[in-house]
């Protein structure tokens, strides 16, 4: 029996897109291989009163705190002074952050590492998974293979690092630290077993910086629950909510241009059978606080996993915005084509990666959302498109296309890299 420890950002119930492919994997190998697998989880936590330790179907779940998720948890809400002082304690995470030669927190290495500790007195682990992001938990685990020499580490490469256009948050500290950054993450990486990667990270593979890479895709498409969609029937013109899931934030993801639209679909050509609720992960902005104003418009923050599934269900449009980052293509984009629901995607960049993957998705509205648009244009192309209805999606055809991403096929092969280098 192996036991694997997978690091992520956020697990359940409150997951981060690395906390729900972790979710897929562990949950596909558990049905797959029952005798030759333990699970065990480590994750940050998302609020101040989640539980330190969990379980859930026998899987332990370690949540742990640093100072910087206490304090920004305990102002979730920003109202009034709450909102004055939560920018105050971001910015002094950020001015102590330039000191650091790299962006990587210490405090967060130590916990990872004090909780790998722990669990392998427990029982004892045989392969620690992190995923990036955050990087902090490969530097944890390599650190911990030196404490116990039986251990494999094998990092899943979802999001960047050295190139991430997030973890810097201001320009200034990017020329600081993008070299320090990249030497790290060449050191780190080269130290483990084995390194699984996205395609995302073809600029790494080019560099040739990676010796011990194995390429790999996400869990992005299970195509048996697409098939199970593709026998639902439903009328769109009897329903009238655009639904959102995820996070917003004007580094990574901006909503100025998603809210223009809307304010112009709505106002101007007077859609009021139609509802837009979005379930946003973090905090509220200025642009969020001007829509509630609306009352086709509703938020709510930080809700369970589970309840935006069972909204997402309900919802008859679902709303993609896209990042500043394109040099990847966000999970969630598959999780929407998988329900075969018509998607509404505003991008940012006319280089977005996900246009080129909805074009070939028939129940799809791309929406100019750059600074050259026109907004009023592409309100009328929003009309149009919850008009029309949905089109017959061709299944099979669907289910071939995605076949690389299905969460099957990605957790085989996870497990013969795994089982290969442990034999």
């Amino acid at each position: 029996m192996i036991h694997i420890v997978f690091i992520c950002t956020q697990y359940l119930p409150n997951p981060t897109a690395s906390g729900i492919i972790v979710n897929r994997l562990v949950n596909t190998l558990r049905k797959k291989y029952p005798n030759n697998l333990q699970f065990s989880i480590i994750t940050k936590k998302s609020r101040v009163d989640d539980f330190s330790l969990d379980s859930s179907d026998h899987i332990r779940i370690n949540r742990i705190s640093t100072p910087e998720i206490y304090l920004s948890s305990l102002f979730a809400t920003k109202k009034g002074f709450k909102k004055l002082l939560y920018k105050l304690i971001r910015a002094f995470f950020i001015f102590i952050d330039l000191f650091r030669k790299t962006s990587i927190n210490p405090s967060l290495v130590k916990k990872f590492y004090s909780t790998l500790k722990q669990i392998d007195k427990q029982q004892s682990i045989d392969v620690v998974v992190p995923l990036c992001f955050p990087f902090e938990s490969v530097v944890a685990a390599n650190k911990f293979s030196e404490f116990n020499n039986n251990v494999t580490v094998f990092p899943y490469l979802i999001d960047k690092f050295s190139y991430s256009q997030t973890i810097y948050r201001i320009k200034i500290n990017e020329k600081l630290k993008l070299a320090n950054n990249l030497k790290l993450e060449y050191e780190e990486l080269n130290k483990t077993t084995k390194v699984m990667a996205t395609y995302d990270w073809n600029k790494i593979y080019k560099r040739k910086l990676l010796v011990n890479s194995h390429r790999i895709y996400l869990p992005l498409i299970n195509t048996k629950m697409m098939q199970k969609n593709a026998l639902k029937k439903s009328d769109p013109a009897q329903h009238s909510q655009i639904f959102f899931a995820g996070s917003l934030s004007n580094q990574m993801r901006p909503i100025k241009s998603t809210s223009r639209i809307l304010k112009i679909f709505f106002d101007d050509f007077n859609q009021q059978k139609v509802k837009v609720l979005f379930f946003v992960n973090g905090n509220t902005n200025n642009e969020l606080d001007s829509l509630v104003q609306y009352d086709w418009f509703s938020v709510k923050f930080n809700q369970a996993f589970h309840d935006a599934n069972i909204e997402e269900a309900r919802s008859d449009f679902l709303l993609s915005i896209g990042n500043i980052d394109i040099q990847q293509i966000p999970s969630k984009i598959f999780e929407y084509i998988t329900t075969l629901k018509p998607i509404i995607h505003v991008y940012q960049d006319y280089d977005d990666p996900v246009i080129s993957v909805l074009k070939s998705y028939p129940n799809s509205c791309l929406l100019d959302g750059t600074v050259h648009s026109d907004s009023v244009s592409e309100a009328n192309k929003l009309v149009k498109f919850i008009q029309e209805g949905v089109h017959v999606v061709d299944i099979d055809r669907l289910v071939e296309q995605y076949s690389y991403a299905d969460f099957e096929s990605v957790s085989d092969e996870l497990f013969n890299v795994i089982t290969e280098v442990r034999s």
